[in-house]
């Protein structure tokens, strides 16, 4: 079974792919123009 894999339009603070992390979900970009909004993201998924 391949792994699930998560792209996030409209972003804000992260919040599903947060949430999609802890349910086995794998994030791997997200969309957002605020500033504020981006760092909390780039907090939880530096990676991402």
């Amino acid at each position: 079974m391949c792994a699930l894999k998560l792209g996030s339009l409209f972003d804000g603070i992260g919040v599903f792919p947060l949430a999609a992390s802890r349910n086995g979900i794998i994030p791997v970009w997200a969309s957002e123009i605020e500033k504020s909004p981006i760092a909390i993201t780039k907090r939880h998924f530096p990676d991402m």
